[in-house]
């Protein structure tokens, strides 16, 4: 049993409870069995939450596991109930989240029972993120379960355990099974469930929209004084921006200074400013669904060293981040919260680029990029960061455009890149990792490649610190054209081996490709490894290819004669 702690709070004046429930649930392999399961009571404002939970002794696919869940009003005045929930997988050691996909599976499925309700703006298709019991609770009522049929199925195509890969090593065939990181992985699903007086929850809890990203950024502009605003002009006088539930004494909500970030008049969102130049976005409890379009909502707002959006700001339904906190060049760290929902964004270009002065970012596990199509300069020049951790749900395979996409963050030192990190479906993939001068260690995933992408140049190129770079097998590069500074100036590479998929059939530019590779390094004779599918091709661009490479570099014995022909005489070879 798992016992959670309750946690209470105040909203608009009117009594809230939440309550969390958990669920672990344990892959089982071979003879192992899954351990899951809670209940608990709260009794707090006289309502109770119940949790009945059968643990299957082996969760197999296509299995439904029992789960069990409502709410009981046991006290004196009729409420109302909603609820957010949150999943998630870990590893078997705890020490990660995993995806809720594998390979284009969802593992485990479930669907809201009777009388529960997506939660949507009045005459819109925009949700709010959570569950709505449609009935009102009188005293000594429940509510229908929170699942249909008390079920939580593990899909029927889920795949687990890898299957064995076999390689041909030319003196016979050898096979192994590789890891499955969901090998003993363990899925959680938390229910956040908040309850309301009825006759408070019309007004607390209707959600409201948002006006599109460029207008909300120029109505914050115009409070600050300028009335010629737009999103892209800049502002180098508000402080702080907030989405608060409740404003400062301050702020004088009758006549003083405030906009309208709303979507409507009928159904304002108003943000007012202090004298101290800090804009207050009041939620007053509700829960503020951003527009399809949020591109450019913080955009060159150069003065604001803090920003905070609580779990009051909704972003399940957008489409486009394309600039959102770009060129914030003050702010030093910036943390979204679980609401910040990425599911349905294709465009997330220039996100974070040009915050020149953050530290720390921190990314929620609802921030899923399946979906995003447009990566380049996601990341680019925000300098100063120096770690950058990935949510599990941080997956590329349907972004066609990644070039730039952490350009120039040269303070950072390590960076963690997820299992589903890949250019699968990108044609451009330039510059992605150039002047990251300060990152020591590179891992590409397994399943990272690039079977589409034309443009390579620069790809890694200005890594100076780098020693260690690790290309999977998976790294195909077969229709690359342009190879140019692709590992230019990698100073300090211990060695740098291509796997056998880095294929150059069509490239016809690697002009400085290996420009002043190995020049610092600690080895005495670094190894260059090319396998033979890295030819160079007649009429090819090669100017500088080898230049200023160290004069004790070793190029192996498998490369293409291709390469051997222009190797540069007087650098150490075998």
């Amino acid at each position: 049993m798992k016992h959670i702690k309750n946690k209470r709070f105040l909203l608009s004046g009117s009594a809230l409870l939440v309550a969390i429930v958990a669920l672990g649930a344990t892959i089982a392999y071979s003879h192992d069995s899954a351990v899951i399961g809670n209940d608990f009571s709260i009794g707090d404002m006289g309502v109770t939450a119940s949790d009945t939970f059968v643990s299957p002794a082996n969760w197999q696919p296509c299995e439904r596991a029992n789960k069990k869940v409502s709410f009981k009003n046991d006290g004196d005045v009729p409420v109302r109930v909603r609820v957010k929930i949150n999943e998630y997988w870990r590893d078997a050691a705890d020490a990660r989240y995993l995806p809720l996909e594998k390979d284009g599976v969802r593992l485990a499925n479930w669907t809201t029972g009777v009388s529960w309700r997506r939660g949507r703006l009045v005459d819109s298709s925009f949700t709010d993120g959570y569950y709505y019991f449609s009935e009102t609770l009188a005293p000594g009522q429940s509510t229908w379960p929170l699942f249909s049929n008390d079920k939580i199925t593990l899909s029927c195509d889920a795949n687990f355990g890898a299957d064995n890969v076999c390689t041909n090593t030319g003196s016979g065939t050898v096979c192994s099974k590789p890891d499955d990181v969901y090998e003993g992985a363990k899925y959680h699903i938390n229910i956040t469930a908040e309850f309301i007086q009825a006759d408070a929850a019309d007004t607390a809890w209707t959600p409201v929209l948002l006006a599109d990203g460029d207008d909300v950024n120029a109505a914050l502009k115009r409070l600050a004084g300028n009335s010629a605003a737009t999103s892209e002009s800049a502002d180098d006088v508000v402080k702080s921006i907030s989405v608060v539930d409740r404003l400062p004494d301050n702020i004088d909500t009758e006549n003083g200074p405030r906009v309208n970030v709303g979507n409507t008049e009928s159904a304002p969102i108003y943000a007012y400013i202090d004298d101290n130049n800090n804009i207050f976005i009041h939620a007053d409890g509700k829960t503020l669904v951003t527009n399809f379009g949020s591109d450019s909502m913080f955009y060159n707002f150069r003065a604001v060293t803090s920003l905070v959006l609580t779990d009051r700001f909704y972003t399940g339904n957008t489409d486009r981040m394309y600039g959102m906190f770009s060129n914030m060049n003050s702010l030093t760290s910036l943390s979204l919260p679980e609401s910040f929902d990425t599911q349905n964004v294709t465009n997330m270009s220039s996100m974070f680029a040009n915050m020149e002065s953050l530290v720390t970012l921190t990314l929620p596990e609802s921030f899923n990029t399946s979906k995003v199509k447009y990566m380049d300069g996601m990341f680019g020049d925000a300098r100063r960061l120096t770690s950058l951790t990935l949510p599990s749900a941080f997956n590329t395979s349907s972004a066609q455009h990644m070039q730039d996409m952490f350009r120039g963050m040269e303070a950072i030192t390590s960076i963690d890149l997820p299992s589903g990190f890949t250019a699968k479906s990108a044609t451009n993939v330039a510059h992605m990792f150039d002047r990251m001068r300060n990152l020591k260690t590179l891992t590409l995933p397994e399943g990272f490649t690039a079977p589409v992408a034309t443009n390579m140049m620069a790809m890694f190129c200005d890594l100076t610190e780098l020693t260690t770079l690790t290309l999977p097998d998976s790294f195909d590069t077969s229709s690359a054209t342009d190879m140019s500074h692709m590992f230019q100036r990698a100073y300090r590479l211990k060695s740098l081996t291509l796997p056998k998929s880095f294929n150059t059939a069509n490239v016809t530019d690697m002009r400085e490709m290996f420009f002043g590779l190995f020049r610092n390094s600690s080895e005495n004779f670094p190894v260059l490894t090319l396998p033979s599918s890295f030819v160079i091709n007649a009429g090819a661009n090669t100017n500088s290819i080898f230049d200023y490479i160290s004069s004790r570099s070793v190029l192996d014995y498998g490369a293409d004669a291709s390469v051997k022909a222009i190797w540069p005489a007087g650098i150490y070879r075998p």
